[in-house]
């Protein structure tokens, strides 16, 4: 199975997106904030981002752009 990060800030959606997931047999790893999900990627490597969009500080867009500049076959949704 997949090693997965999700980087949500809507708490609701980031424990349903963990679970669901997790429940499927992937590995999940569910951060609240782009920064913190910048962090992750940093030190570790995952075969899917799955981010919101919209968040405070770091958001989605500028986040996947640091990643794909580093990883440009990075999967992200």
């Amino acid at each position: 199975m997949a090693k997965i990060l999700i980087a949500e800030d809507d708490k609701a959606m980031r424990v349903f997106l963990d679970r669901a997931l997790s429940r499927s047999g992937h590995e999940v790893d569910a951060v609240p904030s782009g920064d913190t999900a910048a962090r992750y990627v940093a030190k570790e490597a995952f075969d899917l981002l799955v981010m919101d969009i919209d968040m405070p500080g770091l958001n989605g867009v500028d986040l996947a752009r640091q990643v794909l500049e580093r990883t440009p076959r990075q999967a992200i949704l």
